[in-house]
């Protein structure tokens, strides 16, 4: 090979190497500038964000809190009531679980909420005792005088007046119901709670002395019990 090929040979890879040494170099310089840009921007963003902040008045930042805390709110009654069946009925909205009529025999808790045209709230209790002639218990009528709460070995005891008791029994005579439909007081709103935060939780119905019925919640009975105390409560909280 000639020299002088030799030469222009060289001198080409040269040149080669100065144009894509010199490519290399503008594209990282355009990369770094971009970054330099973003993080410039993320920086505005947050020192206008913090001076936004820093410039409201007390007033504002009360009234900020409130709505984040109303948005908090309206999203956690949402998520409880999605699970709920809602129905109104002589101005009442009442909020409950879908439950069976006729379930398997045994004893049942099933509290639910009202809510009036003006937005009072009521937290309510069903205690519902259903039994079948081929029940091997064979309780029977029981017409209960007493509730039995059990959460995680605290009970509290509720006494029943009979005279609210309702009871039902089929034509055929093959089933029978009995329920009570009350108010919860504070207590036994607290012993809901209990109920619903615990691990293990049970229900004994039965007149002193004589027959009862006892029953251990499930999982989903004791999620149902918590869902609706917090209904409940949230409820109670926006009707102050």
């Amino acid at each position: 090979m000639k020299k002088t090929h030799i030469i222009l040979i060289a001198v080409s890879v040269y040149l080669l190497l100065i144009v894509v040494g010199g490519t290399v170099y503008y594209v990282a310089s355009i990369q770094q500038e971009a970054q330099r840009e973003a993080t410039d921007t993320i920086q505005e963003k947050t020192e206008k964000k913090n001076e936004n902040r820093e410039n409201l008045s007390p007033k504002d930042t009360v009234r900020q809190e409130a709505e984040k805390k109303e948005a908090e709110r309206e999203k956690r009654l949402d998520s409880l009531k999605s699970s709920m069946e809602e129905k109104t009925s002589g101005g009442v909205t009442y909020y409950t679980h879908s439950y069976d009529d006729a379930p398997a025999p045994g004893v049942y808790l099933r509290p639910f909420v009202a809510v009036d045209a003006h937005g009072n709230c009521v937290l309510k209790h069903d205690i519902y005792y259903y039994y079948t002639l081929d029940d091997p218990i064979k309780t029977d009528w029981i017409f209960g005088d007493h509730l039995d709460i059990t959460a995680d070995g605290v009970t509290m005891t509720e006494l029943l007046d009979v005279n609210k008791l309702h009871k039902k029994m089929a034509q055929n005579a093959e089933h029978l119901s009995e329920n009570y439909v009350l108010n919860a007081d504070d207590e036994t709103v607290q012993a809901l709670r209990n109920v619903g935060n615990a691990s293990e939780a049970s229900i004994r119905y039965y007149k002193l002395g004589e027959k009862e019925r006892y029953h251990v919640l499930t999982d989903e009975e004791r999620r149902r019990i918590h869902d609706m105390v917090a209904l409940y409560d949230c409820l109670k909280e926006d009707s102050k």
